[in-house]
């Protein structure tokens, strides 16, 4: 864990990386990027009825606590493949955009703001996780939709955060 944080053990792993053995999520399905039952790989961790009801949930949950609930679609290196995602994100992303609209909550579309900014690989950390700059971005973005979304002014006021 140390060694992760200099500089140079970084630049030796970033060249010796085709060598390596390349580490894959558990769900992630190396021969499809993401596993579906479509194409013969591994089925999505949470099955489509659990991830719709999650989404409704934690909207239920944000109001209950006084809040308001944002819809954030993240972003994946694949959305800049030549080749379409698998039929499986495309679905769970149709699913959020609804369970959004049905809770009348903004969502804010982080592949169509990747692709409008022009962001690239280097917004990436992994197949996952936006690099600094995909926050930013991202953040930038949120802050926007948040301030125009017409929440109410103390659900889009802005908390400074400590340290």
């Amino acid at each position: 864990e140390l060694m992760r944080k200099f500089a140079l053990w970084r630049v030796l792993r970033w060249e010796l990386s085709p060598w390596l053995e390349t580490r894959k999520v558990k769900w992630v399905d190396g021969r499809a990027d993401v596993g579906t039952m479509e194409d013969g790989g591994i089925p999505p961790r949470t099955p489509l009825n659990a991830y719709i009801n999650n989404l409704e949930s934690m909207a239920k949950s944000a109001r209950k606590l006084g809040g308001e609930p944002v819809f954030l679609m993240l972003p994946a290196p694949m959305d800049q493949d030549v080749v379409p995602p698998p039929e499986t994100v495309r679905v769970y992303r149709q699913a959020m955009e609804e369970v959004a609209r049905r809770e009348q909550a903004p969502l804010l579309d982080g592949v169509a703001l990747f692709a409008e900014k022009h962001a690239g690989l280097e917004c990436f950390l992994d197949q996952v996780h936006p690099s600094r700059e995909g926050h930013r971005l991202i953040g930038e973005a949120l802050a926007d939709l948040i301030l125009n979304s017409g929440l109410p002014a103390q659900a889009a006021a802005t908390t400074p955060l400590k340290p």
